[in-house]
C-alpha cells in the first residue's frame, strides 16, 4: 500500500510541505503492508462469556519468496468472565486442548484479558481475549521452533438475540462451488509431480454459522472438514471461513481462508496480501510438492441456469508408457479436445463416443471421440466427472503392434458465480489423472494430474 513520499531524511512530503523550488530534490516512495484487519486490541471491552471460532496462521517461505500460510483451527468457550474457559487447537503437528480457571492478567490500560496456559508437552498457547475479538499466539512442545499466530472472532451466529448477526447469516446461507486454480508450484522431490490439474471444493454454510467444506483435490486426495463463518466487525460485511485439514495418512495438508463477499456471493482469497490456499505433501518420496491455489466460486443455485451447449476438453503434458526396451507416448489425435457436450434441466451429455478401428496400417482414430469419454454430471452438486482413454501403439522388436489404453479419470465443478479476477474462465474446471508406469515413480502409484474444462459453447 502506497503510504506518502518522503524525503532522504525520511521526513514525509505532503501538500503543505516547504520546499526551495530553484533546487533539485530526491524523494522516495515508501509503501507499508496493510493489515488485513483492524487492531484486535481496538474492540469492545470483554463484557459476556460465549464461544469464539479462529485459525493459527504463519509466514512461510515458497521458493524464493514467502506467503501467509494457515497451519490450523482454534475453538474457545468462555464461561466465566473470570476467565475459566476450554479451547482446542488442530494443527500439522496434532490436536492441543486447553483449560484455564482464571485470567493471568487483565490490562489496567486497555481492559484486554489475558491468560497463558502451557501443556505437559511444553505447548504454550498465549490468549488474548476482548468481546468480539481473540488473537494470540501457540508456540513450543511439538511446534518445534514455529510459532503459529491466532486470530478469530466472537461467534456472533449463535447468538439468536442477535439480530444484525442473524441478518448477516441469512445473506450468506446456503450453498458454494469453488474450484482451486493452481498459482505456483514447488517441487519438493526429485519425481516434479505437482497436480498441474484443478481441485475443487463445495461450502455449505448453515445455521450457527456452521460451515461444512468438501471437495476433491487435484491429485485425487479427498477433502472433508468442519469449519465455522466468522463475522469481523470491521471486514465490511463479508464473513471468514478458516480451512484446514491434515491428511494424516498421506503426510500433508491445505490451510487457507475462504472470504465470501455479501453483495455477489462470490468466494475469493485475499490473494494481494499473500493469503492463499497452501497444500503440501510431504511423505519423503520423490512425488512430493507444495502448490499456492487461488479461490474461483461462489453461491449456487440449485438447478443452475445451464447454457444449451459447451465443449469438453482436457491439457496433458507427455506421460509416457515404458515397456521392455523402450517408452512410448500415448496417441495425441485421440486425446478428448472440444468434445460436445448438449445440456439440459436433467443434466449434460457428451457426444458418443467411437472405438478406434485396426487397419492395415495400424490403428486409426477417426470418431470426434476415440478417448470413448463419458460424462456425469449432478445439477444438486454441480460437480461434473467421467472416464476417457489415453492410447499408447508401440511395436515390439519382432515388428509385432502392440495396442495399450489406460482409463484416466476426471473431475471439477461448474462456478456460475466467482470474483471478477476469474470473470473469463471455463464454466467448470477440473483435473484429469494419467497413470504413470516410469519404474521410478511406479511404486508409489503416480497419476499425473492435468486440467479438465467445460467451456460454454459460444452463441
Amino acid at each position: 500500500m502506497f503510504d506518502g513520499w518522503f524525503t532522504e531524511e525520511g521526513h514525509p512530503i505532503t501538500a503543505a510541505s516547504l520546499v526551495t523550488t530553484p533546487a533539485n530534490h530526491t524523494l522516495h516512495a515508501r509503501w507499508t503492508t496493510p493489515a488485513y484487519l483492524s487492531d484486535p486490541a481496538d474492540d469492545d471491552l470483554l463484557t459476556g462469556t460465549g464461544a469464539y471460532d479462529g485459525y493459527l496462521f504463519a509466514e512461510q517461505d515458497f521458493g524464493d519468496h514467502s506467503a501467509v500460510s494457515v497451519l490450523g483451527t482454534f475453538t474457545l468457550n468462555i464461561t466465566s468472565l473470570a476467565g475459566k474457559f476450554t479451547a482446542k487447537a488442530v494443527t500439522r503437528n496434532g490436536v492441543f486442548a486447553f483449560n484455564s480457571r482464571a485470567w493471568s492478567s487483565v490490562d489496567e490500560g486497555d481492559g484486554t484479558c489475558s491468560a497463558t496456559v502451557t501443556l505437559n508437552g511444553g505447548e504454550r498457547l498465549d490468549l488474548h481475549v476482548r468481546q468480539n475479538r481473540i488473537w494470540g499466539s501457540l508456540a513450543g512442545g511439538k511446534l518445534g521452533d514455529e510459532t503459529l499466530t491466532l486470530d478469530g472472532a466472537r461467534n456472533r451466529f449463535k447468538d439468536r438475540s442477535d439480530a444484525a448477526a442473524q441478518a448477516a447469516l441469512s445473506v450468506f446461507t446456503g450453498y458454494y462451488t469453488a474450484s482451486l486454480p493452481v498459482l505456483e508450484t514447488l517441487a519438493l522431490g526429485a519425481a516434479d509431480a505437482a497436480p498441474q490439474g484443478t481441485g475443487y471444493l463445495t461450502l455449505q454454510i448453515g445455521a450457527g454459522g456452521s460451515a461444512k467444506v468438501a471437495g476433491v483435490l487435484a491429485d485425487g486426495t479427498s477433502l472433508s472438514m468442519s469449519s465455522r463463518a466468522l463475522l469481523f466487525d470491521d471486514a465490511g460485511g463479508w464473513v471468514c471461513v478458516p480451512v484446514f485439514a491434515p491428511f494424516n495418512t498421506r503426510k500433508g495438508w491445505i490451510g487457507g481462508l475462504l472470504w465470501i463477499n455479501p453483495d455477489t456471493r462470490a468466494v475469493v482469497t485475499d490473494r494481494e496480501l499473500g493469503w492463499l490456499l497452501r497444500w503440501e505433501q510431504g511423505k519423503g518420496w520423490p512425488t512430493d510438492f507444495a502448490e499456492l491455489l487461488d479461490v474461483c466460486g461462489g453461491f449456487y443455485v440449485k438447478p443452475p441456469a445451464l447454457a444449451p451447449a459447451y465443449r469438453f476438453g482436457v491439457e496433458i503434458g507427455p506421460v509416457p508408457y515404458f515397456f521392455t526396451g523402450g517408452s512410448v507416448d500415448f496417441v495425441a489425435e485421440a486425446l478428448p479436445v472440444d468434445l460436445g457436450v448438449t445440456a439440459s434441466a436433467a443434466g449434460m451429455v457428451i457426444e458418443k463416443g467411437t472405438w478406434p478401428q485396426l487397419t492395415a496400417g495400424g490403428y486409426v482414430y477417426g470418431g470426434p471421440n476415440s478417448a470413448l469419454a463419458s460424462l456425469n454430471f449432478s445439477p444438486l452438486t454441480g460437480v461434473f466427472r467421467g472416464t476417457f482413454y489415453v492410447y499408447y501403439d508401440y511395436l515390439l522388436l519382432n515388428g509385432r503392434l502392440q495396442h495399450k489404453k489406460a482409463q484416466v479419470l476426471y473431475a471439477g465443478v461448474i462456478t456460475p458465480v466467482r470474483g471478477d479476477a476469474f470473470e473469463e474462465e471455463p464454466a467448470g474446471s477440473g483435473y484429469c489423472l494419467v497413470p504413470d508406469n516410469d519404474p521410478l515413480v511406479k511404486p508409489y502409484n503416480l497419476k499425473r494430474s492435468f486440467p479438465s474444462t467445460l467451456k460454454t459453447l459460444p452463441r
